[in-house]
């Protein structure tokens, strides 16, 4: 008698059918590092992703405590805002950079006692982008971004708001839906100026074409080169010596 079982050809090409898409599917699983995204918080039955999983602000805000200069203005942001010399680029000795690379809005509202620490008068807002990436809704955006406005304003710091830049058409093959997205919640942020009784800038006017930002501006596709930052810094100038009184 024979001992061993013969499978039907159509069988084996099944099983391996079954190992290809078992070996894809793990393949993809680590490419999209979903185990560490299944690590994260779940809330509401969905994931998500809290300013605490970001080294950057742990090892910036650390630094903070040690900071004692005082300025008029505080550029607060992300890493579009970090990566400038603010005080270099306006020529300016009363402006303190406090963008942290990689933070979200949620991060902007748990160090906010380090802006009222440098005694400013104004505060320039920009956030957004890196909530959107991280699937983050824009309504919890704005809900974040006007508790920044209502805590600055309890302090007499006069807010203003950035639209958030949209990334340029290369980047967004990453992201299909990243633009679209943007300009959604930059629409609820320039409600809540309005509301608010604030300045709102459009950098995406004079930045932007076509619902994506120039590629001119940009070397990665989502922050700046030099030539963006100086058309941000002509955009701003004239508003921080209007804003100060100085024209």
């Amino acid at each position: 008698m024979n001992k061993f079982i013969k499978i039907p050809k159509t069988k084996i090409f099944e099983r391996l059918i079954i190992i290809i898409l078992l070996i894809s599917l793990g393949f993809l699983l680590i490419r999209e590092n979903y185990a560490s995204r299944i690590i994260n918080r779940f809330e509401g039955g969905e994931f998500v992703y809290t300013y605490d999983k970001n080294p950057n602000f742990f090892k910036e805000t650390e630094l903070y405590d040690y900071y004692k200069e005082k300025g008029n203005v505080v550029m607060l942001g992300n890493s579009i805002t970090y990566q400038c010399r603010w005080d270099e680029l306006l020529q300016r000795h009363d402006i303190i950079n406090q963008g942290i690379g990689s933070d979200i809005t949620e991060g902007f509202l748990q160090r906010m006692k380090y802006v009222f620490k440098t005694e400013p008068k104004v505060c320039f807002v920009m956030g957004g982008i890196n909530d959107l990436s991280r699937n983050i809704s824009s309504i919890k955006i704005n809900s974040n971004i006007e508790k920044i406005i209502d805590t600055l304003q309890s302090r007499d710091i006069e807010p203003v708001v950035y639209s958030i830049l949209f990334v340029s058409k290369k980047h967004e093959k990453n992201n299909p839906t990243l633009n679209s997205r943007v300009k959604e919640t930059n629409k609820l942020l320039r409600q809540t100026s309005i509301n608010k009784g604030i300045d709102f800038i459009d950098l995406n006017k004079l930045m932007g074409n076509n619902n994506s930002l120039k590629e001119e501006y940009s070397y990665d596709g989502v922050h700046l080169n030099g030539i963006g930052y100086q058309k941000w810094g002509e955009i701003i100038d004239p508003i921080i010596k209007r804003k100060l009184g100085e024209s």
